[in-house]
């Protein structure tokens, strides 16, 4: 019997256009409920090996198996992602987006739900199915709300295939535009970094030019650009060293803070004997320079000779220099003050706050009391930030230091100071909050204590006193 080609031909259409109508949009999708059954069960038990063989037994297309998930991702829950994605991997990456876009449009949406980490592996895979111009239709778009996770994988993947023959100047534009929109992508510390990497001679060069002035720009005001652009800053190694060099030489550079770290970091990771001891040598030469501003030599004090310490080729050829250097900082941490004015010195400086705070507390009595008059006094109001954290630190170090004995002296001191200096300054305003603020959380007695909230706290003298 001759079949008829053009009539089965008609009726595979009309088969096709009933399940279309009765099941799925793309009768290509479709699953008989016995076998959609057995799919969810092997994959809620992480049965991943019974997945494979019913796909490659019954020929069911990737495609299934990811509507599956969708359709009923409300009852299908994922013991260990890790697995999951590890196992599933082959399916997923045969998996045809185009035919699952309706259904991947839904859970974009947020109108159907997924679980969380289910919802990122089929974004994930996802994005990765589909063109460069139809993720960026997504970037663009205002329809969809994509959480961070969504958002930094989207950015990575255009990043990552802009156009070969895209300028440099088009993917820093794209960059900075996507920083300024969503700051969550400022934690992506290796995109510059990859960018270096695909980049070839004149093009390597224009990135660091572009790392340059950005090291050099007020936006380095921010901690977690500085973290995304100074990775790919330190990765040129010399050229980026000599260029903070130069920025340090400046002296009152605006960002020295952020060259200091770059300079520690490639001092530590340097491999390269010569190399590593020339850089040293530069940074050396700077610290002992008289015209380096206090504050500059603090902070390279700080960073620089304890990363020098760290490589072990710089510091088995200059032991005797980072050794003494290091010693010098020792030495500091353990200075006794015997009057403000060395304390002062030390604020104008920019030596830290705690460190000050560290010596300041072993003054005893009455030299004690005095300096802390002094400091009501001799205090410019620029400074009522520093004092604050100072005379903060020196209540938080009397109580480290000794419990409750310790800080019941130190507030006694405090409150005899406060009582005897002349007048009321910003900081024995600052003093006078604090030290009430101790007084009544810790309980601390003392004839000064007694004597300080009759004068200054009356309500709490009557509370603790007569009431």
């Amino acid at each position: 019997m001759m079949v008829d080609q053009v009539l089965l031909n008609d009726t595979l259409q009309k088969i096709n256009m009933s399940l279309n109508q009765r099941f799925e949009r793309d009768a290509d999708l479709y699953i008989s409920k016995q076998d959609e059954y057995e799919l969810k069960r092997h994959i809620c038990k992480g049965e991943f090996g019974a997945v494979r063989d019913m796909i490659r037994g019954k020929k069911i297309r990737p495609e299934i198996v990811v509507k599956v998930l969708i359709r009923n991702a409300g009852v299908i829950m994922v013991r260990d992602i890790r697995v999951f994605d590890k196992e599933m991997r082959p399916i997923l990456e045969g998996v045809s987006y185009q035919m699952i876009k309706d259904r991947m449009e839904e859970v974009l949406n947020h109108t159907m739900y997924v679980e969380k980490e289910l919802r990122h592996l089929l974004f994930w895979y996802y994005i990765k199915g589909i063109a460069l111009e139809q993720r960026i239709e997504y970037w663009e778009s205002d329809r969809y709300y994509f959480d961070a996770f969504e958002r930094k994988s989207l950015f990575y993947l255009i990043w990552k295939d802009k156009k070969e023959e895209e300028t440099l100047q088009s993917k820093l534009e794209f960059g900075k535009s996507a920083f300024i929109k969503y700051p969550i992508l400022l934690k992506e510390e290796e995109v510059f970094l990859e960018l270096k990497e695909i980049l070839l001679g004149k093009d390597k060069g224009e990135l660091f030019c572009h790392l340059c002035r950005e090291m050099n720009s007020f936006f380095i005001k921010d901690e977690l650009y500085y973290r995304m652009i100074g990775s790919a800053y330190v990765s040129y190694g010399e050229e980026a060293f000599e260029d903070a060099i130069s920025k340090i030489r400046e002296k009152s550079h605006k960002n020295f803070k952020y060259y200091i770290k770059a300079i520690a970091k490639i001092l530590e990771e340097e491999k390269e004997k010569d190399r590593v001891l020339h850089m040293f040598d530069m940074i050396e030469e700077v610290f002992q320079s008289l015209e380096i501003k206090p504050h500059i030599k603090k902070r390279i004090n700080d960073k620089i000779w304890v990363a020098a310490k760290r490589n072990a080729v710089l510091y088995k050829e200059r032991k005797v220099q980072i050794d003494l250097l290091l010693a010098d900082i020792e030495q500091k941490e353990k200075k006794q003050y015997i009057t403000y004015e060395e304390i002062w010195n030390d604020i104008k400086n920019g030596e830290k706050n705690e460190r000050i705070a560290f010596s300041w507390a072993n003054m005893k009595g009455k030299i004690l009391e005095q300096s802390l008059m002094d400091s009501f006094q001799n205090t410019p109001d620029m400074y009522r930030n520093d004092i604050k954290e100072i005379y903060l630190f020196l209540f938080e170090h009397s109580q480290k230091r000794g419990g409750d004995d310790t800080l019941s002296k130190f507030c006694n001191i405090m409150a005899s100071a406060i009582l005897n200096g002349k007048d009321r300054t910003e900081m024995v305003e600052i003093a006078d909050r604090l030290l009430l603020d101790y007084v009544l959380r810790y309980n601390v007695k003392g004839d000064k204590i007694v004597e300080y909230l009759a004068n200054y706290h009356f309500k709490e003298y009557q509370n603790r006193y007569i009431n």
